[in-house]
């Protein structure tokens, strides 16, 4: 079976904090803000049942403070949002 892969967009809420699943082998493109919403741009490989991974992800605004451990975590922007709650 020849390997399918496509191209998938993933809305991530701007919230704190957050989980997206994402299919294991899922190759990140990019993170970009679009109409107000963080999206997420990913190669799925569609043509094989994979396992679901989770990212757990975190949007922290400027001047707040960051409470969390930053040594393995993987920066996707500055992301300017003009009617975000």
């Amino acid at each position: 079976m020849k390997d399918t892969k496509k191209i998938f967009k993933y809305v991530i809420p701007i919230t704190d904090e957050s989980e997206l699943q994402l299919p294991a082998g899922a190759q990140i493109l990019s993170v970009m803000e679009q109409r107000n919403e963080i999206v997420l741009y990913a190669i799925i490989n569609t043509s094989v049942e994979v396992t679901k991974k989770v990212l757990v992800r975190r949007v922290v605004g400027t001047g707040h403070t960051v409470d969390f451990d930053l040594t393995n975590t993987s920066l996707w922007g500055p992301f300017l949002c003009m009617g975000a709650r």
